[in-house]
């Protein structure tokens, strides 16, 4: 990014309640307005002052859903300089689908003390989701003398924990760590999940036992133990934090995306549209694609800088091209490309966002830069089965069945249940790729049974029935193809997929034949170029 775009969106954040010209930005930044005009619009998408102003708009927003925040709309409109309240709620409507009193009267409604007896937090002062998740930690001891080194595990496990970007980290004072109910935790701290250790001896054995839980609800989202001898506790505390470390991550997110897809989308914060997005982009289908876009807009538009929903943006986009669900791949190609390269401009180390960043270049044909921002995804959370999936497509690309298939079952062992078909199709395609075409068409028809509406996967199901002989299953694949898109061709497939993953070629039987083209010599069975 250009070092005037850089200073000119540090300005912007410092002076969403001052007044700030185009003029006053281009000469902090030490270059003229048409000099800084055309890089934000290179970079960024949009001119200077329109990106200002939505950010003032995305500001305003989280005043008014601040219960704490006392003062009228108009008031909050004036402080973020909308001089004219009844444009500035034109639009506030046109970015968020509703006018700033309704968003005022929802946050005010969620704030009200709950109406239930003992103090139950399943009525919890609010529903909206906060933009890091928080989990407590809380280590309990038999009956009995502790030994020395339990009075530490607290603090080695969030220091493991804390590497986590995506993850906050709570240590309770004594009275909450004392407590055995995690809804006392939750009201203590105001952690949304309690990890909770505790620390068994039985004769010459011991145990470190763990489970999370929910802290409004109090339900229990996963657990575990380990074991060893009554000498082995600093050994067994290190094989703890390995434990918990690698498999919080897939623990969490399942329970961030339940509870995205509960809460009402009008009381999500940024993240959380875009976690309520997450699930329709892994189901690979068109249809997904479409409805996750319009939740990634309205979070877009909500915060413009945030990298999560703008690299999940790019990465639906690339799907409607590689599905072949658009009559404008050329306009969605060029959409995914300039969102993925906004992501990269405020980008973090979210792994989720790394993973769907390397998702949208690897759809583009930019395999270095994918492969690049999955190692990252991966060396910031080993446990993240979707950055696996990712990987092993990759490799796939590449010609690497071997190690596609490895990252594909890792996967599997990792992530959630609605991305498992196109992890299915992966399988299938790196077999396809080594020319085992019974064990790939056998794989897509897994993937398709699990999610029938992944029609286009009927483009290499077709191929492999074919070359294993099978005419009338081949056929009948194709036929499916056609119901779902009744003009595709195979120059469509071709200008889909990543460049130079593909060949094809027009076989004896008068079958059109496509597949994978390993970076080494084809083998039999290969579509030539």
């Amino acid at each position: 990014m250009p070092e005037d775009v850089r200073k000119a969106l540090a300005l912007m954040h410092l002076s969403l309640c001052e007044p700030l010209s185009m003029g006053d930005l281009a000469r902090q930044c030490g270059v003229p307005e048409r000099t800084l005009n055309d890089h934000f619009r290179t970079f960024v998408g949009r001119s200077p002052i329109r990106h200002l102003r939505r950010l003032r708009l995305a500001a305003a927003r989280k005043a008014l859903l601040s219960a704490g925040h006392e003062a009228s709309v108009t008031e909050i409109a004036h402080g973020f300089l909308f001089a004219h309240p009844g444009r500035f709620s034109e639009r506030y409507r046109a970015a968020f689908g509703e006018t700033p009193s309704e968003t005022r009267r929802r946050a005010r409604a969620l704030a009200a003390p709950p109406r239930t007896l003992g103090g139950d937090c399943r009525a919890a002062p609010s529903l909206l989701l906060r933009d890091t998740p928080s989990l407590a930690i809380v280590v309990a001891g038999a009956a009995g003398p502790a030994p020395s080194w339990l009075a530490g595990l607290g603090g080695a496990l969030a220091s493991g924990l804390c590497s986590a970007s995506w993850l906050s980290v709570v240590l309770p004072a004594a009275a909450g760590a004392a407590s055995s109910d995690p809804r006392r935790v939750f009201r203590e701290t105001g952690a949304r999940y309690v990890l909770w250790v505790r620390h068994v001896e039985d004769r010459d054995r011991l145990r470190l036992s763990f489970h999370v839980s929910d802290g409004a609800t109090g339900a229990v989202l996963w657990g575990g133990h380990v074991d060893g001898g009554l000498g082995d506790g600093l050994e067994l505390q290190d094989r703890l934090v390995r434990r918990i470390g690698e498999g919080i991550g897939p623990a969490l997110r399942r329970a961030e995306i339940h509870r995205a897809a509960r809460t009402d989308p009008r009381d999500l914060d940024v993240r959380g549209l875009a976690l309520r997005a997450t699930p329709l982009l892994l189901s690979a289908t068109p249809e997904g694609a479409s409805r996750a876009l319009e939740l990634l807009d309205r979070a877009m538009e909500m915060d413009p800088d945030h990298p999560l929903p703008i690299a999940l943006a790019g990465w639906g986009h690339g799907q409607l091209v590689m599905y072949n669900a658009t009559t404008r791949p050329a306009e969605e190609r060029d959409r995914a490309l300039r969102l993925a390269r906004r992501a990269a401009i405020f980008g973090g180390e979210d792994p989720l966002e790394l993973a769907a960043r390397c998702t949208a270049h690897m759809m583009l044909g930019d395999l270095d830069a994918a492969e690049a921002l999955v190692a990252r995804a991966l060396s910031r959370d080993p446990a993240c089965g979707w950055a696996w999936s990712r990987s092993g497509w990759l490799q796939t690309y590449r010609g690497n069945p071997g190690t596609a298939l490895r990252h594909f079952q890792r996967a599997l062992r990792l992530e959630l249940h609605g991305s498992r078909a196109n992890t299915l199709v992966g399988i299938g395609c790196a077999h396809f790729d080594a020319g085992r075409y019974a064990a790939a068409a056998r794989w897509v028809q897994r993937a398709l049974r699990l999610q029938p509406d992944m029609e286009w996967c009927n483009r290499s199901l077709s191929v492999s029935y074919a070359r294993l002989g099978e005419r009338r299953m081949a056929r009948r694949s194709l036929e499916s193809l056609q119901r779902y898109h009744p003009d595709l061709a195979v120059r469509d497939v071709v200008a889909a997929v990543p460049s130079g993953a593909v060949s094809w070629s027009g076989s004896p039987t008068g079958w059109t034949t496509w597949g994978f083209r390993p970076d080494r010599a084809p083998h039999r069975g290969y579509a030539r170029p």
